[in-house]
Parts: structure tokens; C-alpha cells; sequence
């Protein structure tokens, strides 16, 4: 959703390579932000991303004030409870993959995950075979 902003942003606006690069440093920051392994690395990372001087402008503290600030909570529990997957698609924490919406709504209904389970199945199998049936020298 945030690559969707940042992608709509600079296609409506026209900005010199100033502004740009700094909008892809507040981008950087936020994904970091997302990214950390601890709770009070990520207090950190949100503290320094509101002292931080960004261009301010409708879009900066839209996705700051309106989007990120409001919701951090939301966003870093899975930080604070370890039996919280950062994930709520339980499809995905089972194969441990972030897969495109096309398999995403493949997989929402049984048929769709019994078949995508069988691929990786096969898969394994001939991967193991072939480790089974190689020889030595």
C-alpha cells in the first residue's frame, strides 16, 4: 500500500531530483520502521522518522500523521506478543511465503490449496529422489 502511494505520487507530480530522493528516504524509513526485530528498535526508528525534516507537503504528512502514526500500534504488535504472527494470513504462515493476490485468491477456497499443497509435494519428491538416486565418486 505504501509502494502504491509513493507510485501514484510521483506519477501525478513532477519533482525535481531533490524532492525525489528525499521522498525515497522517507520511504526507506518507514520499510525500516516495518522491518526491525525489536519493539525498542522501532520506537526508535518511529521517533526518528517524526524529527526527521521531510518536504512537508499534503502527501508527507498524509502518510505520516493520517497513515502510519495512527495505526503504529496495529502495526508493531506482533513486536510485543511473540504468539502474533506479523502475518494474519494463515495460508501464508504455513508455506512461510508471501505469494502474488492471484494464488492468494486461489488459495482461499479448498481445491486451490490442496492443489497448490500437492505441487510443493511433488516438488519435494523429486527433489529428494534425485538426492536419493545420486552416487558418489
Amino acid at each position: 500500500m505504501i509502494n502504491r502511494r509513493f507510485k501514484d505520487y510521483f506519477d501525478k507530480n513532477k519533482l525535481n531530483d531533490e524532492e525525489y530522493d528525499e521522498l525515497i528516504n522517507l520511504k526507506q524509513d518507514i520499510f525500516k520502521e516495518f522491518e526491525a526485530k525489536d519493539l525498542d528498535e522501532t520506537n526508535k526508528l518511529r521517533d526518528e522518522l517524526i524529527s526527521k525534516n521531510y518536504p512537508k507537503n499534503k502527501f508527507t504528512d498524509k502518510l505520516i500523521w493520517k497513515f502510519i502514526i495512527p495505526y503504529y500500534k496495529k502495526l508493531t504488535t506482533h513486536l510485543e506478543n511473540t504468539n502474533i504472527p506479523s502475518t494474519n494470513n494463515k495460508i501464508e504462515n504455513i508455506f512461510q511465503k508471501v505469494f502474488p493476490k492471484h494464488i492468494k485468491r486461489t488459495m482461499k477456497i479448498e481445491q486451490g490449496l490442496l492443489t497448490r499443497f500437492m505441487l510443493k509435494l511433488n516438488h519435494w519428491n523429486i527433489k529428494n529422489e534425485k538426492e536419493k538416486n545420486h552416487t558418489s565418486f
